[in-house]
């Protein structure tokens, strides 16, 4: 068993991943689940802050299950998500309305305003 465990999670819009590595760089575990998410038009995309928080929790439970990993041994972790998009939080932290990961609205208005010098 290693004395150095690394964890690297990605929480993408369509999967989180989380792989646990030794001093070498090697994966010695790693897990996937599905990030649920919901298009209420063409053209927007939004997840669910609770989903996205589930599937993480999962991800993460199952590395650190895994028979190669200690979790005593994890001495870092490394984050990666979605960063184009809208999570928008209360004051106490709570989520006010669910992820906008995409929304297309104003493809046109950029299109115009590309065409006609405005983002020059």
């Amino acid at each position: 068993m290693s004395d150095t465990l690394l964890l690297g999670i990605d929480a993408g819009l369509t999967n989180v991943k989380g792989v646990v590595f030794d001093r070498s760089g090697t994966a010695v575990a790693s897990a996937t689940t599905e990030t649920p998410g919901h298009s209420p038009e063409p053209g927007r995309d939004e997840q669910d802050h609770d989903d996205l928080w589930t599937a993480t929790v999962d991800v993460v439970g199952d590395v650190l299950d895994a028979e190669a990993v200690d979790p005593e041994d994890v001495r870092g972790v490394g984050l990666a998500g979605h960063g184009h998009g809208l999570y928008a939080l209360d004051e106490a932290g709570g989520p006010v309305c669910s992820v906008k990961s995409t929304d297309d609205r104003g493809a046109d208005v950029l299109d115009e305003w590309a065409s006609d010098g405005r983002l020059d």
